[in-house]
């Protein structure tokens, strides 16, 4: 159905951002980061009444 892969691109696309971010390393440099720990990089979760067959490297 055409709504549902609608949804489905929007939903990538609100996905592919955190992943660009994730692949460029920018995060591990923040001011948050812990000095004397590994870098963390937060999780990301989205609620959401449908479930999206969505994919993420």
């Amino acid at each position: 159905m055409i709504t549902e892969k609608i949804n489905k691109q929007k939903m990538q696309a609100k996905i592919n951002p955190y992943e660009e971010f994730f692949f460029s390393d920018e995060w591990k440099s923040l001011h948050w980061q812990p000095e004397d720990q590994t870098t963390i990089f937060p999780s990301v979760i989205l609620i959401t009444p449908v479930r999206y067959a969505i994919s993420s490297d």
